[in-house]
Formats: C-alpha cells, sequence, structure tokens
C-alpha cells in the first residue's frame, strides 16, 4: 500500500489518510478481504502518530470500508455495492464534504464566540518569554500546569473530586478512550446507549469486547430493560444523553452506582457531554461527584467550549487504574502541542475560561431560542427534544415523513442532517421521524430560512397518513 501524505496541506494527515484509503478501496487497488497493515506498522511506515492512523481507520470502520477481526486487525470491506450507490444514496454517505451549506450533524462551535485576542496575547507572552519547557514535549499523562488547572476547575464547575496527577489529557475523546480499554482487563463485557455515540465500536470489536446495545427512555438509560448482572462496564452520558438530549434522574445515578460498588471489576465511564450548557434549573451533578466506591472513569472535553481544533479533551482515572497507567505509559503515544497546553493554562489561570463560558451559555440560549421560535412558527404543533441543555435538539414534526428521501434531497441542496435512527444500532419505530439539528454552528442570521428550507423538504416528503 502505496501512501503520500503532505503535512503542508490544510487538510488533517488523518483526514488526508482515510481519504487515500478509500481512493485505493474504489480504485481496486486495495481488493475486498485484504488485509492492512497494523496501526503501529502503518504509522511507524509513513512516520505519523498512531493516533492518525487510528482516527482514519475508524472513521473507515465506521463508515463501511473496513471490517475488523478479534486479534488479526483490519481487512478491506467488500465495498462493490458502495459503488453501485444511487444518487440519493450516496448524498446520505457521511463521508467529509467541505461543500455542505450546512452540516447540521457536526459537534462544532460558532467561530464567531472564539477569543482571539486573548489567545494571540496568551500565545505571545509565552513566546516572549523563550523558556525552553515550551519546546520540550510533556508528559505522556498532559502538562503538569494545564493537569492543575483543569483538576481545579473540574472541581469547582462540576464537583469532580480529583487531583492533578489523576488527569489524563489527549487529543479527543476517542484517543483516550482507546488508552482506558488497554488498562482494564481483555474481553469485557460493555453496555453502551442505544442511540448513542458509537464511534468506539470499532475499536472495541477489535478488543475482542461484547457489546450490549442499552435501551432508553425518557429519562436516559432504561434500566430495568439492561442485563447489569452480564456487564463489567456501563459508558453514559448522563448529564446530557448524546443524542436525544435526556437528563438522568437522581434514582438512576444511585442505581448505577449501587451496581458498580458490587464488584471492584465494574466500572462506569461518564462523558460528561454538554454538561457546560444548561440553560434551566439547577446544574445536574455529574456522577463523578456521587461516587463513593471510586469506580467512575470521568471524561470531557474543552473541544464543546472553546474550539474542537485546541483538541483537549481529558479523563479522569480512579486511583487503582492509575497505578495501571503509570506501568504501562510508555506504551501510549499520545501528542499534544506544548505551547496550546501552557496558552490553555494561561487561559484557565486568569479567570478567561469562566468568564467565556458565561458568554458562551448566554450566546448559545439565545440562538436556541431563535431556533425554537422558528421551528414553531413553521410547525407550532411540532414536539422539540432535549431543549434544556446542550448544542443540539431534536425535532418531530408534527406530521410523518418520508425519512430517506428527505435527507437525500436536503442533500442534494447542501444540507447534511441525521435522524434518530441514524444514531442507532437497534432503530426503534419512530426513530427516523426525530430529526437531530445540531445549532452550535449555525449563524444566528440564517436560523430563519434554515427551518424553512427544512420544512419546505419535509412537506414534499409528507406521508398521506402518519404511521
Amino acid at each position: 500500500m502505496i501512501i503520500h501524505l503532505d503535512p503542508n496541506k490544510k487538510e488533517a494527515l488523518y483526514s488526508q489518510l482515510y481519504q487515500a484509503i478509500k481512493d485505493q478501496i474504489h480504485s481496486g487497488h486495495l481488493a475486498a478481504h485484504q488485509k492492512l497493515p497494523s496501526k503501529r506498522q502503518l504509522a511507524k511506515d509513513l512516520g505519523i502518530s498512531l493516533n492518525t492512523v487510528i482516527n482514519a481507520y475508524d472513521q473507515l470502520s465506521l463508515e463501511g470500508y473496513l471490517e475488523t477481526k478479534p486479534r488479526q486487525g483490519y481487512f478491506v470491506a467488500d465495498v462493490r455495492f458502495q459503488v453501485q450507490l444511487t444518487s440519493e444514496q450516496a448524498s446520505l454517505t457521511t463521508s467529509p464534504n467541505p461543500s455542505w451549506r450546512y452540516d447540521l450533524t457536526k459537534a462544532e462551535t460558532d467561530p464567531s464566540l472564539f477569543p482571539y485576542e486573548i489567545f494571540r496575547k496568551l500565545y505571545t507572552q509565552r513566546f516572549d518569554s523563550q523558556s525552553p519547557d515550551l519546546l520540550g514535549p510533556s508528559s505522556v499523562q498532559g502538562l503538569a500546569p494545564l493537569r492543575s488547572s483543569l483538576a481545579s476547575y473540574l472541581a469547582n464547575e462540576r464537583g469532580v473530586p480529583c487531583q492533578p496527577d489523576q488527569l489524563i489529557l489527549g487529543p479527543n475523546a476517542q484517543a483516550l478512550f482507546q488508552i482506558l480499554v488497554q488498562l482494564l482487563p481483555p474481553n469485557r463485557r460493555i453496555g453502551i446507549e442505544d442511540p448513542g455515540y458509537h464511534a468506539q465500536l470499532p475499536f472495541l470489536k477489535e478488543m475482542g469486547w461484547q457489546v450490549q446495545a442499552c435501551p432508553l427512555d425518557q429519562l436516559g438509560l432504561s434500566i430495568e430493560e439492561i442485563p447489569l448482572d452480564q456487564l463489567d462496564i456501563l459508558s453514559v452520558t448522563p448529564t446530557h444523553q448524546f443524542p436525544t438530549g435526556s437528563v438522568m434522574p437522581l434514582t438512576r445515578r444511585q442505581a448505577i452506582l449501587d451496581w458498580a460498588r458490587q464488584s471492584p471489576n465494574r466500572w462506569i465511564i461518564e462523558d460528561d457531554y454538554d454538561s457546560q450548557f444548561k440553560y434551566t434549573g439547577r446544574p445536574i451533578p455529574s456522577l463523578a461527584q456521587l461516587d463513593q466506591g471510586n469506580q467512575v472513569i470521568y471524561m470531557g472535553s474543552l473541544s464543546r467550549i472553546l474550539s474542537p481544533g485546541l483538541r483537549i479533551s481529558y479523563m479522569v482515572l480512579p486511583a487503582s487504574l492509575l497505578s495501571l497507567f503509570y506501568q504501562k505509559e510508555k506504551q501510549f503515544a499520545v501528542n499534544l502541542n506544548t505551547i496550546s497546553q501552557y496558552a490553555i493554562h494561561d487561559f484557565i489561570q486568569q479567570g478567561h475560561l469562566e468568564r467565556h463560558l458565561n458568554r458562551a451559555r448566554t450566546f448559545y440560549k439565545r440562538k436556541r431560542d431563535r431556533l425554537i421560535n422558528a421551528i414553531e412558527a413553521q410547525d407550532p404543533q411540532a414536539q422539540l427534544i432535549g431543549l434544556d441543555a446542550g448544542l443540539h435538539l431534536l425535532i418531530q414534526p408534527s406530521f410523518a415523513f418520508h425519512s430517506q428521501p428527505f435527507q437525500a434531497q436536503l442533500a442534494q441542496e447542501g444540507i447534511r442532517l441525521k435522524t434518530l435512527a441514524d444514531f442507532s444500532i437497534h432503530a426503534q419505530t419512530g426513530f427516523d421521524q426525530q430529526i437531530f439539528l445540531s445549532f452550535s454552528g449555525l449563524p444566528m442570521d440564517e436560523v430563519d430560512k434554515l427551518i424553512s428550507d427544512l420544512y419546505q423538504a419535509l412537506k414534499q416528503h409528507k406521508k398521506t397518513t402518519k404511521t
């Protein structure tokens, strides 16, 4: 497999690698069922980071171009059918498309909010110091000062009791999750929310883990329907479930904490997704704040607060897993920019993060309200789900519609969106009638026009009778 990557391109290396492999599959240079190099071997051959290869392989697996076989590696899937997709089906693929007029599936931030001037000053001050520390690598855990400021932030903002040494920093949640899996015993049985964020599925299957899709109800994880006794790990988004926006009540939080306490080999992975953006009521306590048994692994990110481009996510490890991390840390290669870590540390220490969060909450609440008004103007009887927090919501129109042609038409118009069914392993009846809409990156003055276009397309694909 011959691949050329250009580090001088604006396009990220993982995206270049993803596209290069995909092109070779479509052209036939990579044949169906052909084994690909291991992630480590390909990273070594191309002189790139392991995480770059992991991100590319994960995206290709997610889109069906690669298959994983436990303990054997990655193989090219039989994608002959993908080459013969109809134009409607092709428009629904998840491949990166820079021509989207609106991409309502992306977890992005509004660029107008980013504090450019503050970061320019922080970077300048650090460069002016000419400290040799700026040029050296940080530890595998991440820069110590940044971990210290993040620990204080988590204690104050989310009530998470942690020491700086418990924090592991990474470029994204996927990289941290892959470290975590290597700290836990092999062949674990993990329960994941369904619908939910399933980008880790190919990696889990590659590692030989058994995955149990756990159904949800209006209050999040449906405890009564889950075979808890058959699981070792639960992965949850209790504060703002992705993608339904439900909030897990205290009784259920206590129930899964009680389940974990029954065995030292049980763990809860808490992704505190969008917890910073709560618009009504009091802040919801994190599971980690309630945990008395040190069996919650807390994960979060600054990407949703500041910008995905900063690439800083974090994981809080309980003491028992932290000792395992130190034993295995030479196996991990987490590459974070040292200067950026110092700048983010300064941003937090000088109080900018708290002020930015307050500003962002006000801004996104105003955008959410504008979106609600636009939807209600088009469809007063529409059901809006997940309004209390977060940067996305679900729309269930007051009438039934044919979801696939609706999505295909919007794709042709440059609008990319998904329904709840697209986030599901076992899609239930009606999931394709709930439209997922991420509004964080949507320009405020274009909200009304977007919703008008969306409903115009919906009405063209309206079912004659509601099903």
